[in-house]
């Protein structure tokens, strides 16, 4: 259960971009900011065209720039005011009429011969009030956001090998991460259970330890707070 109190605002991808969390989120008091893609097609594709047609004065932007680790990455964010949405949406989407709509474009500049350069375009949409700041206020929640998404996705990867996985099946390469995932915070809170002194184990030792089915339902119990959970089945 998330521990959430009136006033605080969370982040997600569009596989959590669901009209349930919202209404749950509405119903504390929680604000959010939540990727928009294919899963709400028409959504998605008013958004595209009011970022398409919507004239400037609408719009409040903010741009950074930042160098690091031999590559520039721009980020140039736009808001424009929720209201501009439908009514469906704003009945739909609790809370989002008084908030906004976003835009990312994140462009990088990589230096050297391997280097390569991209560029990516998301779209959010959030209860963040529409106001002079907001595009600085969201572009700042949603880089935040996306440090941590890839930290965690560089964690799979290790862990899980996540980027070898070869399938073309949408749906179960969408499942798959979402059960990384999971596995992921479970033995990231079995790990900070152990720790001793500043001492703890691997990701990689508690997958092993994993191994065997007791050794999965220690590690699990450990995760939840419950540890010793077979001590009575092995007396």
């Amino acid at each position: 259960m998330l521990d959430l109190k009136p006033g605080d605002l969370i982040t997600a991808d569009a596989m959590n971009t669901q009209k349930a969390l919202v209404q749950y989120l509405a119903e504390r008091g929680v604000g959010y900011c939540l990727a928009i893609k294919e899963n709400y097609p028409t959504l998605q594709k008013e958004v595209h065209f009011l970022f398409a047609t919507v004239e400037e004065s609408r719009r409040r932007k903010c741009r950074t720039l930042d160098a690091d680790r031999g590559r520039i990455e721009e980020r140039s964010v736009t808001v424009l005011p929720a209201s501009l949405l439908s009514n469906r949406f704003h009945q739909e989407w609790n809370g989002l009429k008084g908030g906004c709509i976003v835009k990312v474009t994140n462009n990088t500049e990589a230096k050297g011969k391997r280097g390569r350069n991209s560029s990516q375009t998301r779209y959010f949409m959030t209860t963040i009030p529409f106001s002079e700041d907001a595009a600085a206020v969201a572009g700042e929640i949603i880089r935040r956001h996306w440090s941590i998404e890839n930290n965690v996705h560089w964690a799979l990867d290790v862990s899980f090998d996540q980027d070898r996985m070869q399938c073309t099946n949408a749906n179960y390469l969408s499942n798959r991460v979402t059960l990384n995932k999971i596995a992921l915070n479970v033995l990231r809170a079995a790990q900070n259970a152990t720790d001793v002194n500043g001492r703890r184990n691997s990701v990689k030792t508690m997958q092993q330890l994993c191994s065997t089915p007791a050794g999965a339902i220690e590690t699990m119990g450990t995760a939840l707070g419950l540890q010793g959970l077979l001590d009575g089945v092995k007396g």
